[in-house]
């Protein structure tokens, strides 16, 4: 990673506080780091060449001139738009060093891992089925809603705990030659018997998988290598989507199969309606012939996902499920007589609508939230030519 140098003069004004400073020497790296060619960077001062505030120049006096560590900071170039990674030594006799390293890409890289992350985890609490991850020292990294539930603590409980003091020395140890097998790469599943939290032994049925340490081993290696491929680095996340998805398609409805989409959405509005007291509507006639078996899972979650959120914060008394056929697409549509949009602000509901769009996805549709009229709207277009 090439580092760009530069020497730097300090410029004050009448009151003796710094207003500006002026680059006086800059090493060749400087030149491909900040885009310039030498005669266009020395003797030229910061707030003309980097067109950095007055303001910004002057909390920076304030806050570093008595400094005797070198300080480091992010920047974004109002010219480049590309951020940087800035040190600035001491200030010694008015003149002081400052280095910067291009640090988008890693920036962007951070972004987009927050996002897989965040991602990641909406879908597995969104799943009725326990999602645990660990680390080859078999630490608990990550626990999904149904897990915490399941044995009545909250995922931090679960977080940083090795599985041998969560599950205890007999357990483990019985287990132990499973784990050793996963982490060799061979999946496996298993069937046990489990006390939940209110006391209860259950059956249950588990699939371990491995997922690669390539996402720790990259972050590792390159986190200070601007020219990482960000597909590198979040594969192992799409792998785990992958996976979570095929457990989600596994839990479909029996019914899905049998009878078909449009039956399966009855269905489940029946039973939705006569839990919650809602007196949900349907017709779903146009939404017959539409789907391929594989892709009607997702519109199955979609709906599921919507009845919800409107069951739950919407305070509707009525819902509509309809489809209707469009030149191009199927539009179903899930709408409440509720409060509207008020309760789907912020970052959970826009997880939410990313979930749902993910969903969509496979079948080349769009997902879109409505609140012009009254209450609340969720349409799925689904192309017409998903049959074929």
């Amino acid at each position: 990673m090439s580092e760009g140098l530069a020497l730097n003069t300090c410029i004050y004004d009448a009151e003796g506080v710094m207003c500006d400073y002026r680059i006086m020497a800059v090493n060749k790296a400087f030149y491909k780091t900040a885009d310039y060619l030498g005669s266009e960077i020395t003797g030229r001062l910061a707030t003309d060449l980097f067109a950095i505030p007055v303001g910004e120049i002057r909390e920076f006096w304030q806050a570093h001139r008595y400094r005797t560590e070198p300080f480091t900071h992010e920047y974004v170039s109002p010219l480049s738009r590309r951020t940087y990674r800035i040190t600035a030594s001491p200030i010694v006799d008015h003149q002081f060093v400052t280095s910067f390293v291009d640090v988008t890409e890693q920036v962007a890289m951070k972004q987009k891992l927050q996002e897989s992350e965040a991602f990641l985890r909406n879908m597995a609490d969104s799943l009725p089925v326990l999602v645990a991850y660990w680390l080859p020292d078999y630490t608990c990294k990550f626990v999904n809603k149904a897990y915490s539930d399941w044995f009545g603590h909250a995922p931090e409980y679960f977080i940083g705990r090795p599985a041998r003091e969560l599950l205890g020395e007999d357990v483990f140890a019985e287990r132990r030659p499973l784990y050793d097998a996963v982490l060799r790469g061979e999946p496996r599943v298993n069937i046990a018997s489990m006390r939940t939290a209110d006391g209860k032994i259950r059956d249950f049925m588990t699939s371990l998988v491995l997922l690669k340490l390539e996402l720790q081993k990259k972050l590792k290696e390159h986190l200070g290598d601007s020219q990482v491929d960000l597909r590198e680095l979040v594969r192992p996340l799409d792998e785990v989507m992958r996976i979570v998805r095929g457990m989600s398609h596994r839990l479909s409805p029996v019914y899905l199969k049998k009878l078909g989409i449009v039956t399966a959405l009855e269905d489940l509005c029946e039973k939705v309606g006569n839990q919650s007291g809602i007196a949900i509507a349907v017709q779903l006639s146009a939404l017959e012939g539409v789907f391929v078996e594989d892709w009607s899972i997702d519109l199955y979650r979609i709906v599921q996902e919507a009845l919800t959120n409107a069951v739950k914060h919407s305070g509707a008394t009525k819902i509509a499920v309809t489809a209707t056929r469009a030149a191009a697409s199927v539009v179903v549509e899930v709408r409440d007589d509720g409060r509207g949009s008020v309760d789907f602000q912020g970052e959970k509901s826009g997880l939410g609508l990313l979930l749902m769009r993910q969903r969509a996805s496979t079948f080349a549709g769009t997902v879109d939230f409505d609140s012009s009229g009254q209450g609340f709207a969720v349409r799925v277009a689904i192309p017409q030519n998903q049959n074929t």
